[in-house]
């Protein structure tokens, strides 16, 4: 029956969280984990994702988008991700309802380096919400416990400027069979997390398309712009062509057609 199968998925989301709290040392089960990821292509138009599961399950009605406002030289996912975790808490410290309540758990995408810079906006605000990062390669658990030789947290110069990753703390890793209940509720939302951000970062990108995109591409000027536009007639054919295609183009070199098929298709050449 319904009510059956709804206390079977009941019992299976308390045991995930039970074991995902007693692999990460909490002291109870994380009935609202937020998941946290960073998109940008070639350092454009980056945005954050904040995406949520209570009880184990999506709550999508409270997944939240950021539009990243510090803009560095070159990408640093690092200063982004102090970024959207300072504005994500300074929000619920500012009583705003669409950032209550606080998590019971947050998971960042990516190792130490995403995790150091999460902590650091943390307490910074002077919050003390678990969190934890969980790394693609290994889907390993990098759980943080204080340095016994921690420095004192460096103060910013300025409100989004980005110094450095201050090493306050030690990452343990924890590993968790791939299949098992806990960590795939951390696997699920760190995928949730990537598609969101993703899929906002391309709507901000397209919006921009019509007029500059392929001139963000280091080395195609409005002169080349315009021979592309002329030669495929729109954006969509020029991503659809080959790198061979694209290069026959005057004053196009094999090199520049990759990097514009690059940026257009996020990173992915597509078949």
């Amino acid at each position: 029956t319904f009510r059956t199968e709804l206390e079977a998925k009941e019992a299976h989301a308390e045991q995930a969280l039970d074991e995902l709290a007693e692999a990460i040392g909490l002291g109870s089960p994380p009935r609202r984990i937020e998941g946290y990821d960073i998109s940008n292509i070639q350092g454009t138009a980056p945005v954050g994702s904040m995406v949520v599961a209570i009880d184990g399950q999506p709550a999508k009605q409270e997944y939240r988008r950021f539009r990243i406002r510090f803009h560095p030289e070159s990408p640093n996912d690092f200063a982004m991700m102090h970024e959207v975790i300072t504005r994500r808490l300074r929000n619920f410290l500012d009583g705003d309802p669409k950032f209550t309540p606080l998590p019971d758990l947050i998971m960042i995408d990516g190792g130490k380096g995403q995790l150091s810079a999460a902590l650091q906006a943390r307490d910074e605000l002077g919050l003390s919400v678990p969190m934890v990062g969980l790394a693609k390669k290994q889907e390993l658990i990098y759980v943080p416990t204080l340095a016994p030789d921690a420095p004192a947290i460096e103060p910013y110069a300025g409100k989004y400027r980005f110094l450095s990753v201050v090493q306050r703390y030690d990452s343990t890793p924890v590993e968790l069979p791939l299949y098992s209940p806990g960590l795939l509720v951390l696997r699920r939302l760190r995928d949730e997390a990537h598609r969101f951000a993703l899929s906002f970062h391309r709507k901000i990108r397209d919006k921009r398309m019509v007029g500059s995109a392929l001139e963000e591409v280091p080395g195609v000027g409005p002169r080349r712009k315009r021979l592309l536009l002329r030669t495929f007639g729109s954006l969509e054919a020029i991503r659809r062509a080959t790198a061979e295609e694209l290069a026959a183009v005057h004053t196009m070199t094999a090199g520049l057609a990759n990097k514009i098929l690059d940026y257009l298709n996020d990173g992915v050449q597509q078949p």
